[in-house]
């Protein structure tokens, strides 16, 4: 039985899941990713930024 403790769902507009589903493909080259696994990376990838601290509209942004 999954442990309904350990995972959240989101809700996204058909525009966004639609971005998120090209992403899938994208992230990883050769790799089709989940869409619940996409997002899990690129939250990662933002999260490792260092020195970012704020809001989302001041934050400096590090060039990947």
């Amino acid at each position: 039985m999954t442990d309904r403790y350990k995972y959240k769902s989101i809700s996204l507009k058909n525009s966004t899941y639609q971005k998120l589903t090209d992403l899938t493909k994208e992230l990883i080259p050769g790799v089709n990713l989940s869409g619940a696994k996409a997002v899990e990376v690129m939250i990662d990838k933002v999260n490792s930024f260092e020195g970012i601290t704020g809001t989302a509209d001041a934050k400096e942004t590090k060039k990947i």
